[in-house]
């Protein structure tokens, strides 16, 4: 760091203060503000691509420094919109059809990790069930498991579908790969600030990252936006909804009011998720009545064979 201190006084900044911005920093000199952005998270490639498609959504660079981009810093005003927007513009710059190098490996391994998803509960609800005393954080988790298992099957059936459309192709676009207004600026234009995880790949990745981060907004709003501007297919549709539908692996800690909190967050998501996929598939709603209507009585826990 002190390198870098010397070589921004060396280059005639002379700094009243800094502040730490994620993995960049921002140095104040004399009330102008300056961004340093590591080198490795604005590659040269990317920016060049970037312009290539008419996409200029990264600070310019005011000058290259050994490890770090010097640039002006803006104030942000926060609006996701602006986000989807610009996440948008580059899908649409960039897209073009390439053809699955091996569909059939990418749906056995969503199978995989759906029934992975699913056996973690199934044993977490049979850990919980046979407590003597029921903590009030695993009682709080077990009245709902159902739910649990509930969008797991959803998971599943639009994964179904997605692979029975026996489509060998998909959208490819430049995905950002980091969806967080913390990377993000709006000022007088847009702005994505890390651009190390950048790639190229199906749009649907990109899109599930921004409804799993902005799901406490109003993300029925957002994915109009989005989709309005790149319309889903129906198998972009159904490998979306797959996804948004797949669950983190719940970890208990000590602290029983963290484990309450996670586990409100952890049921209102599934909740929303579900009333979210139920607006998007008007047809799924009666199959979600007929497929999960005996859905406590058809499954089975390791725990009954010690039951008969």
């Amino acid at each position: 760091m002190n390198k870098l201190f010397t070589e921004l006084k060396d280059n005639n900044y002379q700094i009243t203060s800094i502040k730490y911005l994620e993995e960049n920093i921002v140095i104040i000199c004399h009330e102008k503000k300056y961004l340093l952005i590591k080198k490795e998270n604005y590659n040269e490639e990317t920016i060049e691509y970037l312009n290539s498609i008419g996409c200029d959504y990264y600070l310019p660079i005011i000058q290259e420094l050994s490890d770090y981009y010097l640039c002006n810093y803006y104030e942000s005003d926060n609006n996701v919109r602006y986000l989807v927007l610009a996440l948008a513009d580059i899908h649409l710059k960039s897209i073009k059809t390439v053809n699955y190098q091996n569909k059939e490996s990418f749906f056995n391994n969503k199978v995989k990790e759906i029934d992975n998803l699913m056996n973690y509960y199934l044993n977490l609800q049979d850990y919980i069930e046979e407590m003597y005393y029921t903590r009030k954080d695993y009682y709080e988790m077990i009245i709902n498991i159902s739910k649990v298992y509930n969008i797991l099957r959803t998971s599943r059936y639009f994964l179904d579908k997605w692979n029975d459309s026996n489509s060998i192709e998909y959208r490819e676009v430049f995905l950002i790969g980091n969806i967080d207004l913390k990377n993000f600026v709006h000022n007088d234009k847009s702005y994505f600030l890390n651009l190390k995880n950048t790639s190229k790949g199906n749009l649907i990745k990109d899109i599930v990252l921004l409804y799993k981060f902005f799901d406490n907004d109003d993300i029925y709003e957002l994915f109009e936006l989005y989709n309005n501007k790149i319309k889903l297919t129906e198998e972009e549709l159904y490998l979306f909804l797959s996804s948004i539908c797949l669950l983190p692996m719940i970890k208990f800690s000590n602290n029983v009011n963290y484990n309450l909190g996670m586990i409100k967050r952890f049921y209102e998501y599934i909740d929303k998720t579900m009333t979210f996929v139920l607006e998007k598939d008007k047809k799924y709603q009666e199959a979600n009545e007929e497929i999960f209507k005996q859905e406590n009585n058809n499954i089975k826990f390791s725990s009954d064979k010690n039951k008969n």
